[in-house]
């Protein structure tokens, strides 16, 4: 565990993420990456690595000088890749004793899909008294000496693990998350299905369908319609965390099954709500077992299966990975710190 520092020696340290219209289909006070801000800086406290921290949801990049102003952080946490690189000059220019950090919290196919991500990613890092991290250690490495020099900082999630209550009778699976490309939401829907044949049960596919990104229109489209049958597509909107925790809890299955992550707390959360998960082997922090091929069908459904009949051993596995993973990440933490 890191050490305790002496309180006069720890930093305030604010977190800031770029407010999303409810128009979207969810709030950003709901989105994961402001529940990822929320939990990392619940841990700091909690561990004694801070002394003061808060989670701010900005308009934009002119909320920042008043957010600084405000609070007076020794470190200003700016997640994702949003401040342009002449607002972020300006702002440093203003709070030259603020260190800032530009955490992404994308791998590279996501990167990809957002124009301006290398750009600014590059401009950043001419700017006086800024750091570019990755919350994925592969990542990190991969653009390490390319055109930036990135460090690894990544999430911290700790919470109570509940006991889960799955819904006798019926086969519940959850495939939540925003819908997108490499979400790989439609394979994952086949495997269920398939396995809910193979059983004789009645399968209900949960799923966010108000959250579509990146063109996701068409893989909607094509889940309802795979869903014309006995089977069951659920659709929920996006929900506040304790809300979603609680559905969570009554599922029989997790899917995360997707083609990149740089963590997915989704994956967490169900741990956390006490029902096991099947992930892709991008998900690297969590315990081998559970990881399958995201291209596989057949693979997905009879881990699926596995996963099931022997629910306490995923969760037991999955519980032991995540603790171990918060230990070594608050390690990372307290050395940056």
């Amino acid at each position: 565990m890191p050490n305790r520092h002496r309180k006069h020696q720890l930093p305030k340290v604010l977190f800031l993420v770029k407010r999303k219209s409810d128009s979207a289909g969810y709030s950003t006070f709901e989105s994961g990456l402001h529940n990822s801000c929320r939990l990392t800086l619940e841990a700091l406290l909690n561990h004694g690595l801070v002394k003061d921290g808060k989670v701010v949801v900005c308009f934009d990049g002119n909320s920042i000088d008043k957010e600084l102003t405000l609070f007076k952080p020794n470190i200003c946490f700016i997640d994702a890749v949003w401040v342009t690189p002449k607002k972020l000059v300006e702002i440093q220019r203003l709070h030259k004793k603020v260190k800032f950090v530009i955490r992404v919290h994308s791998n590279i196919p996501f990167l990809a899909l957002e124009g301006n991500a290398i750009q600014w990613l590059t401009e950043y890092e001419n700017i006086p008294n800024v750091t570019i991290s990755f919350n994925n250690k592969k990542t990190t490495d991969y653009f390490k000496g390319i055109f930036i020099n990135p460090i690894y900082i990544p999430n911290i999630y700790e919470a109570e693990f509940k006991k889960s209550a799955a819904i006798d009778g019926q086969l519940n699976i959850g495939c939540f998350g925003a819908i997108r490309p490499l979400k790989n939401q439609l394979i994952q829907a086949v495997a269920a299905i398939n396995l809910a044949n193979a059983i004789g049960a009645t399968l209900r596919f949960h799923i966010n369908a108000s959250r579509i990104e990146q063109s996701g229109e068409g893989i909607l489209k094509n889940m309802r319609a795979l869903f014309k049958g006995k089977h069951k597509l659920i659709e929920h909107r996006w929900l506040p965390h304790a809300a979603f925790m609680n559905l969570i809890s009554k599922m029989d299955c997790g899917l995360q099954v997707s083609y990149t992550e740089s963590f997915n707390i989704i994956s967490a959360d169900f741990i956390y709500s006490g029902t096991p998960i099947i992930v892709s082997h991008d998900i690297d922090w969590m315990s081998e077992p559970a990881k399958v091929d995201p291209n596989n069908a057949f693979e997905i459904a009879s881990k699926l299966y596995d996963v099931i009949s022997h629910r306490d051993r995923y969760i037991r596995r999955a519980k032991k990975a995540i603790k171990e993973y918060n230990s070594d990440s608050l390690e990372v933490w307290e050395a940056f710190l």
